[in-house]
């Protein structure tokens, strides 16, 4: 296993790759100038990994073409061999694996700044909410024909990460670089927050990159390697649980039925890692293949019964589909139902608009959220 430089040692390996060591760092002295040393492995290992795919595209088009030919070699003779009565299903099949990553439809982002990095959607009035802009983010709303229905935040320091609660009158935003966790009443007056949580002081550590909501009000929060847990109190919400959850980064979190689910990269690997709500201790884990390892899940959302998980490098996306259980992650679905959507910029947030049964991915360099028509795993894993 890879050894993580830490301190002195990782900075001159940052400085070498050329990688921004700068950022805000809370020590028992007070703030300090350069980054966390998490904040900086997790920049070295974006600008290692953007290296390597820089030298592997040829491979990629060799490895394409051959995929190609076989598929096509193995469909002539699965043509000739089927009855007629099997050719419809074989077609669907066939059809389903080229519409995973094929959007049906896409929304832009209206404040021109082309970055779209979180997004949340209310199922009851059919919205879409879109965190928009990059060092100042814009908080719009989209209804699912894709018109726009309302601006109701700006100035906002890099949103990331959206939660809407039970009731859709009120959405958190996880700010990243205020350190912030911000409640907005979506009807009310804009640019108003009728809360704030600092998670960067709370947590000790700034750039929340995500935030949940669970039905009791409850907030959950991962900033740099802690999950936080905010519980309602009398003057609004009130430090809970802490939880160091280590690694380099966690940067997704999602609740639903007393369970947190967490996107996790170890270093080395990528995690689902699995908690209970109430004490955040941790229940299960699942490792999340067959993505790279050393990479970490950007998005995660839980929605009938499915965990949808995203990925993305600089140059690729993928997106997963896991069945949730009582008990918290079932053994992964097969390979067919992890899938690669090349050619999208660093896709961030995945939801689900559940009255047509599509997935949304936020595109950040690309400024748009794409409707992709979900592939079903009953045809894949048909014998």
């Amino acid at each position: 296993m890879k050894r993580m430089l830490t301190g002195e040692e990782l900075e001159k390996h940052a400085q070498r790759l050329g990688v921004d060591t700068s950022g805000v760092s809370f020590t028992k002295r007070g703030k300090s100038g350069k980054a966390p040393d998490h904040e900086i492995q997790r920049r070295v290992i974006d600008a290692e990994r953007a290296a390597r795919e820089s030298k592997l595209w040829i491979l990629a088009l060799i490895s394409a073409v051959t995929v190609f030919i076989s598929t096509a070699t193995a469909l002539i003779a699965v043509f000739v061999a089927l009855r007629p009565v099997h050719i419809a299903a074989l077609k669907a099949v066939v059809h389903a694996q080229m519409d995973c990553c094929r959007p049906v439809s896409e929304i832009t982002a209206g404040n021109g700044d082309n970055v779209v990095t979180g997004l949340a959607v209310d199922q009851s009035h059919n919205k879409i909410y879109m965190a928009n802009g990059s060092s100042s983010s814009v908080l719009q709303c989209y209804n699912f024909d894709g018109s726009l229905c309302g601006t109701f935040a700006s100035g906002l320091k890099d949103a990331y990460g959206l939660a809407l609660e039970d009731n859709m009158q009120y959405i958190w935003v996880a700010s990243s670089l205020s350190g912030l966790l911000e409640r907005f009443n979506v009807s009310g007056t804009p640019n108003t927050p009728v809360e704030t949580l600092n998670i960067a002081r709370d947590a000790g550590q700034p750039y929340p990159h995500d935030v949940a909501v669970d039905s009791s009000s409850n907030v959950y929060g991962v900033a740099g390697t802690n999950l936080v847990k905010y519980i309602p109190g009398q003057n609004g919400h009130v430090v809970g649980p802490i939880k160091n959850l280590g690694g380099v980064g966690n940067e997704a979190v999602a609740v639903i039925n007393g369970r947190v689910y967490v996107g996790f990269n170890s270093g080395h690997d990528s995690l689902i890692r699995v908690f209970d709500s109430a004490t955040l201790s941790e229940l299960t884990n699942v490792q999340i293949g067959p993505w790279p390892s050393g990479n970490i899940p950007v998005g995660i959302t839980v929605y009938s019964g499915k965990i949808y998980v995203s990925f993305s490098s600089s140059s690729n996306s993928w997106y997963g589909v896991y069945n949730e259980t009582g008990d918290g992650i079932k053994t992964p679905l097969r390979w067919n139902e992890v899938y690669h959507c090349g050619g999208y910029n660093e896709v961030k947030s995945i939801g689900i608009e559940g009255s047509e049964g599509l997935v949304l991915l936020a595109v950040k360099f690309g400024g748009k959220v794409l409707k992709l028509t979900p592939c079903q795993a009953d045809l894949f894993n048909k014998k």
